[in-house]
């Protein structure tokens, strides 16, 4: 699991994954990358591949959902994985 920089309730931040570890020589990260809140209120969107990271957007969210919140990422690649990393953030 990553772990983002705690966020404001107010503030709006970009965000990526970075998954060229787990890419083989010439493998590449294709289709559409998922990303999803799977714990606490905030939102994200705008999910698009850079090269060997899945960028997107985090807003929202609230102090009192939880003290932690987290998004899951998945992307399928190139030799036909689907990669999926965690991420949290703390609410400030």
């Amino acid at each position: 699991m990553i772990n983002f920089p705690g966020k404001y309730p107010d503030e709006v931040r970009n965000a990526e994954i970075d998954f060229a570890t787990a890419l083989a020589k010439g493998e590449t990260l294709s289709g559409a990358p998922e990303v999803t809140v799977t714990l606490g209120d905030m939102t994200v969107s705008g999910a698009s591949i850079e090269g060997t990271r899945v960028r997107f957007r985090i807003a929202g969210g609230t102090r009192a959902a939880e003290a932690y919140q987290r998004i899951a990422v998945r992307c399928p690649t190139s030799e036909g994985q689907l990669l999926e990393e965690d991420a949290r953030l703390k609410m400030l």
